[in-house]
C-alpha cells in the first residue's frame, strides 16, 4: 500500500489576488521545508527577501522569537494573535520591526520579553521622508514610535485592536509626533513602568481603555488630538499645562486616588468637550467603576483578563455607544487572528487501492 504523507502547517492557505504570493516562516525546531516556506533562526528575514511588494508572509506560532525585521517595501505579515486558542501553545513572537515604507499591514504578532528592544519603529530610518498606509492590528506590543529626528510623516496610521504594555521607565508607549489622519481605538494600553504613556500630534483616539495602579501620566504631550469613549483606569488624564487644542469627549475615568487626576481638562489652552458640557464621567471619591468582568487595576497585561462590560456599568450605552475596547463598530477581539488555523485534520488509516482519499479538515478563524 502506497503511503501518503501530509503536510500541515497549522495555515488553511485561501485564495489572494493572482499578483500576491505566500511566503511561511517556520523556526520551530524540525519544521519541514518547501516551496515559500523559509525555516530556522532567519526565517522571517528570508521571507522577507524572497517576498515583493504586495506578498504576505504568515509567521508559523513558535517558542522561540523570530527576532527583528526592518521592513522597506509594501508587505502584510500576518501572526496567530493576541491569545490564540490554548490547544495553540504558542504565539508569532518578534522583536524590533523597523517600517520604512508604504503601505504595511502587522496583523497578530506578540513582543513576549524575549529580547530588550522590542518596539515598531515607523520612518525610523527613512530621514525626514514620509510613509503612508500603515496598520498595526491584532497585536501584543511594547511600543509604537515614530523618529523625532529628523522628523517623518506618517499618513493614513491605524492602531487596532492591540495590547501595549510598554515596560520600565520608558517614557511613551505611543508616540506620534508628526501624524497625519492617524487613528487610534479599540486598544488596551497598560503602562508597563514609570513615565508618561502617548505624545502625539493630530491623532484620534477612540473606545480604548488606558491603565496603570497608580498616579503616573497618561500623557506627555498632546497637541490637537481628540479623544472620545476611552476609559482612563487608573491613570491620570490631567494632562500637561502646555498641551493645546484637545477635544474630549464621553470618556471616562476611574480609579485615581487623587481627585484632580480624573477630570479632563477642557477648559484651558483650547482644550474643549465638543459634545454637551459634561459629556464625560469622571470619577470622584470612587465612583464610575466601569465594572470589568476581569480586569483588576494593573501595571502588566495577563492572558486571562476579559474587558467585557458587565451590566450596571456607567460605561454601557453612553450616547448610544458603550465606552471602551467592547465598544464602536468593531469591538476588541481577545484571539486577534485572521486567517483560519487547522486545528485537526482527519485522514482514514487504510485506504484502498484506486479510491479518493478522504480528508476532513476542521479549521478557525475570526
Amino acid at each position: 500500500m502506497k503511503k501518503i504523507k501530509l503536510l500541515v502547517f497549522g495555515l488553511l492557505v485561501v485564495s489572494f489576488a493572482q499578483a500576491q504570493t505566500l511566503f511561511v516562516a517556520n523556526n520551530n525546531p524540525g519544521a519541514a521545508t518547501g516551496t515559500n516556506v523559509f525555516t530556522g533562526a532567519n526565517a522571517i528575514r528570508d521571507a522577507f527577501t524572497a517576498s515583493v511588494a504586495g506578498d504576505i508572509i504568515y509567521v508559523v506560532p513558535s517558542p522561540t522569537t523570530y527576532g527583528s525585521l526592518s521592513i522597506t517595501r509594501a508587505i502584510t505579515i500576518f501572526g496567530v494573535g493576541i491569545r490564540p486558542s490554548k490547544d495553540l501553545g504558542a504565539k508569532s513572537l518578534v522583536g524590533l520591526i523597523n517600517i520604512d515604507a508604504d503601505n504595511v499591514r502587522l496583523s497578530g504578532l506578540v513582543h513576549n520579553n524575549q529580547t530588550s528592544n522590542e518596539e515598531i519603529r515607523l520612518g525610523w530610518n527613512s530621514g525626514s521622508g514620509n510613509i503612508d498606509g500603515i496598520t498595526i492590528e491584532n497585536c501584543r506590543v511594547k511600543r509604537i514610535l515614530m523618529t523625532s529626528t529628523p522628523a517623518a510623516t506618517v499618513s493614513n496610521l491605524m492602531i487596532r485592536n492591540n495590547v501595549i504594555t510598554g515596560t520600565g521607565s520608558l517614557a511613551t508607549h505611543i508616540l506620534l509626533n508628526t501624524t497625519a489622519a492617524a487613528t487610534v481605538t479599540n486598544n488596551i494600553m497598560i503602562e508597563g513602568g514609570s513615565g508618561a504613556m502617548v505624545r502625539a500630534l493630530n491623532a484620534t483616539f477612540t473606545y480604548n481603555v488606558f491603565a496603570h495602579t497608580g498616579n503616573e501620566n497618561s500623557f506627555d504631550a498632546v497637541d490637537d488630538c481628540f479623544f472620545d469613549h476611552n476609559i482612563f483606569y487608573g491613570i491620570r488624564v490631567d494632562i500637561p499645562t502646555s498641551s493645546t487644542g484637545n477635544s474630549w469627549t464621553n470618556n471616562l475615568s476611574f480609579g485615581n486616588t487623587t481627585n484632580s487626576f480624573n477630570i479632563f481638562n477642557v477648559t484651558t489652552n483650547g482644550n474643549n468637550d465638543l459634545a454637551a458640557p459634561g459629556s464625560n464621567v469622571e470619577s470622584v471619591s470612587g465612583t464610575n467603576d466601569p465594572l470589568f468582568v476581569n480586569f483588576p487595576l494593573t501595571s502588566d497585561w495577563n492572558d486571562s483578563y476579559d474587558l467585557a462590560l458587565q451590566g450596571g456599568s456607567p460605561a454601557l450605552n453612553v450616547n448610544g455607544e458603550d465606552i471602551g475596547p467592547s465598544g464602536g463598530a468593531v469591538p476588541f477581539n481577545f484571539e486577534g487572528n485572521l486567517l483560519p488555523l487547522i486545528q485537526s485534520v482527519t485522514v482514514p488509516a487504510v485506504i484502498p487501492v484506486g479510491t479518493d482519499l478522504p480528508v476532513t479538515i476542521k479549521a478557525k478563524g475570526n
